[in-house]
């Protein structure tokens, strides 16, 4: 629901990678720290008018699905309960139990709500939930930082990793076996071929 998969390269094939997401973190605010048993499924954004609805910017294939997960838990571990009311230019109006008025939900802007991963389909081989890539370390093969993942694509034709170097400037690299041969979770970090960001790889 909210994974992006490499798959294996093949003879005499160039090695694809395949997202089931439509979308992802957009911010750094909205990074996942790698290692906890909860994982990050959407984040509010906004107040919708005065009977305390709120715009809500979800992770998932399908941004109305935030509404039929089981397990949905706040910052704190507390369950929510969470009503879809409608889709608006990609992002979920919606509402959460408890809160009635403007004011209850401006106060939940910027909060995140999770998912407990045991809850969630088992990963196959090579298969990465797009939160989890979020944030990690860039590095060439020698082991030095290149930038940091700040997001994650799926424009129909594979996924696509958004890397912002050290200058602030954002680069877009195709998440394949070939682009991307190694990723490290448990460790926070990724490497890419050296040509991918058109590299000087023995000055690094």
């Amino acid at each position: 629901m909210i994974r992006a998969r490499k798959l294996k390269p093949k003879p005499k094939t160039k090695p694809k990678h395949k997202s089931g997401v439509d979308g992802a973190a957009e911010d750094n605010a909205l990074s996942y720290k790698p290692g906890l048993k909860d994982l990050c499924v959407a984040v509010v954004v906004g107040a919708q008018g005065l009977d305390g609805a709120m715009r809500i910017r979800t992770f998932t294939n399908t941004p109305s699905a935030i509404g039929a997960i089981n397990g949905l838990v706040n910052e704190s571990g507390v369950p929510i309960g969470i009503h879809v009311v409608r889709l608006q230019k990609g992002i979920v109006v919606a509402r959460i139990e408890g809160v009635s008025d403007r004011t209850q939900a401006e106060a939940w802007i910027g909060k995140r709500l999770y998912v407990a991963r045991s809850t969630l389909p088992k990963l196959e081989h090579e298969e990465y939930y797009h939160t989890d890539l979020i944030g990690l370390r860039v590095e060439s093969p020698k082991g030095t930082e290149v930038g940091r993942v700040v997001a994650v694509h799926d424009f129909g034709a594979g996924g696509i990793i958004d890397v912002e170097n050290g200058e602030g400037k954002s680069i877009m690299l195709p998440f394949s076996a070939e682009t991307v041969p190694l990723v490290d979770i448990s460790n926070g970090r990724l490497v890419v071929a050296p040509e991918a960001f058109e590299l000087d790889e023995a000055k690094l």
